[in-house]
């Protein structure tokens, strides 16, 4: 019995109406405009002057244009997933609050403690990619003064020097962070619209250097062939990063219904768009094996002799590290307070200022940690660590929306206290009036002896319970299918048919348990936004996101370890034991003392 209820613990959820988002929660201040501008500016950071030509350059040559568009259609499954929960669920906390309702505390902390990994990790490596940027302009002046007045580091762990530039601007971004959303917003859309000036200046003065020829150059347009574009669509996957900053802001947001799916849809549609209109301009200013490795956008500009855009690219360049960084930090403190608002965290990160309407202290903790970090780890040692918690997140957020797609109605309601008003707007709320009451008995009492033959056409318990096994078996096998191909395919150790027929067979099985869900009864009920094709989608998240998780270096998932392991720590000497779930379920279990195996089987969803 002790073991059931620890396991219950683990698994138990949070109704989003017991969740207090009253006057002394966060402002509701930000709009469609500010919304995307946060997007984009998280999005959009050193991908554009940077990533794109090492991509071309190593990668896929002129072909990355393919390779931004197959990371784009990846991003997309993930950013449908985030737009349906983002228009059901107004409240903070982003993968962390879908989990927590959809799945369990458990898995829920855990997305939340990789979540505030990544964006500290994020945070200091934007800064330590600012600072190493702006000593290229000034010709090592900072890391030269610092090393010989300060010194340098002796191990192998640290960086080369203490980057005090690096420490300078985190604190610069915290500051603006504990000035409110909106302040946060406008200087989110200032950068943004600087970004964008510089890369449309960037576009339009290509075009005057333009050279076809360069696309048939050394293998042509696919140098590296359809291998290439694959593995340089795993690169630039992360260049759509940042889009979940949107939904964290969905309980400060005036419309999140409309607002938060249209912000997602537009930031991916025109990160997508600049990434694309970059990489034809460089490709076709120099040959691919030319561009140069550091600078790519402004090399191209300097060796055709166009300084006034090369100076243009670097000011670009130093507002979309800024804007990035911004976007990096902005998460933080909302995760922080949602986690500890939930009590998995202590309650002074509960706590909102009545001025700024930001949690103060959360914004003073992630800036000195994004600091000090930046402060001693160089870039490289970041960099590695960067990826996991958003594809562990994008993971979630995809099972989470079969598994909340396919549970029964009456337990959605209950979970999300949703009902919806003529325009289809959600409307969150606490207490479930009587009428409500009297038409959700009569909805479980409406059940015909046909359809107790035929099957239900809602979900059921049974159902949902199946939907889940087979998500969870489906994940597990799209690790072993990533994993075979990621390591055993490439083996000279295996002859070709034993890598052909593993495959093969895990992706029947794949096959089958997509049909197996997708043949199970689903909600039907409108939504102000829905991932269409569910479960292909989700399922098709599902796969891609682990895919890219099996790229990523031992090392990184020996440093996510050792992170993880604090985070247990956390959770099971504090948060287990304050959890306001646990709280609400035993004021529950006094309210309602009958068990719900009493309930007669029809609503048991035990059709015989």
């Amino acid at each position: 019995m002790a073991c059931l209820s620890f396991w219950k613990r683990l698994g138990r959820t949070r109704r989003t109406g017991d969740i207090d988002t009253g006057a002394d929660g966060l402002a509701k201040c930000l709009g469609l405009v500010d919304l995307t501008a946060i997007g984009i500016g998280s999005t959009l950071g050193v991908g554009i002057y940077v990533l794109a030509g090492d991509v071309a350059k190593s990668t896929a040559g002129p072909a990355v244009v393919f390779s931004f568009l197959l990371a784009a259609v990846v991003s997309l499954l993930s950013g449908v997933c985030y737009a349906e929960f983002g228009a059901r669920m107004h409240i903070t906390g982003s993968a962390y609050t879908y989990a927590y309702v959809a799945v369990g505390e458990f898995i829920a902390f855990i997305i939340g403690w990789s979540m505030l990994a990544e964006c500290i990790i994020g945070a200091s490596s934007v800064a330590t990619a600012w600072s190493g940027y702006l000593d290229v302009l000034v010709n090592g002046t900072f890391s030269t003064a610092i090393s010989e007045n300060v010194g340098t580091f002796r191990w192998d762990f640290l960086g080369g020097y203490p980057d005090f530039v690096a420490f300078g601007i985190s604190c610069v971004m915290t500051l603006a962070l504990i000035m409110g959303a909106k302040f946060s917003s406008l200087t989110m859309i200032l950068f943004t619209a600087i970004n964008f000036t510089v890369v449309f200046i960037c576009i339009s003065a290509g075009l005057f250097y333009i050279d076809v020829e360069n696309w048939s150059l050394d293998g042509g347009f696919f140098p590296f062939g359809f291998a290439g574009v694959l593995k340089g669509a795993a690169t630039c996957f992360y260049a759509f990063v940042g889009f979940d900053v949107i939904a964290i802001s969905s309980e400060e947001a005036k419309n999140p219904s409309r607002d938060i799916p249209l912000a997602i849809m537009l930031t991916l549609l025109l990160s997508f768009l600049v990434y694309t209109g970059t990489s034809l301009i460089l490709t076709l200013i120099v040959p691919y094996y030319e561009i140069s490795a550091s600078a790519p956008l402004a090399g191209a500009f300097l060796a055709k002799g166009s300084y006034m855009v090369t100076y243009l690219v670097a000011v670009g360049s130093m507002v979309a590290l800024t804007a990035s960084m911004l976007g990096c930090l902005f998460p933080i403190p909302r995760l922080t307070f949602a986690m500890a608002r939930d009590g998995l965290l202590c309650p002074m990160f509960a706590h909102v200022h009545p001025t700024t309407k930001v949690p103060i202290l959360n914004c003073i903790v992630a800036g000195s940690l994004t600091a000090l970090t930046a402060l001693f780890l160089s870039l490289e040692q970041l960099v590695e660590m960067m990826s996991i918690g958003t594809l562990l997140a994008y993971t979630l957020v995809a099972a989470s929306v079969i598994l909340l797609r396919y549970k029964p109605i009456d337990e959605q309601r209950n979970l999300l206290d949703e009902s919806f008003d003529e325009k289809g707007a959600t409307n969150q709320k606490k207490d479930t009036t009587d009428a409500s009451m009297e038409l959700h008995n009569l909805v479980k009492k409406d059940l015909t002896e046909k359809e107790r033959l035929v099957g239900p056409r809602e979900p059921t318990g049974a159902s949902y319970h199946k939907v889940a096994k087979f998500t969870f078996i489906f994940a597990v096998t799209s690790f072993l299918l990533s994993a075979f191909l990621t390591y055993g395919v490439v083996s000279r150790l295996l002859p070709t048919w034993m890598k052909i027929i593993p495959v093969f067979i895990f992706a029947i099985m794949l096959v089958l348990m997509t049909v197996v869900i997708a043949k199970q009864p689903q909600s039907t009920e409108e939504l102000p936004f829905k991932v269409p094709f569910v479960p292909i989608l989700p399922l098709l998240s599902i796969s891609c996101d682990i895919h890219l998780m099996m790229q990523l270096s031992p090392a990184t998932w020996i440093r996510f370890g050792l992170w993880l392991i604090l985070g247990l720590a956390v959770y099971f000497f504090y948060g287990i034991w304050h959890s306001k779930a646990g709280e609400e379920e035993d004021d529950d279990s006094k309210l309602n003392p009958e068990s719900i195996a009493d309930e007669p089987d029809v609503i048991q969803g035990n059709y015989e």
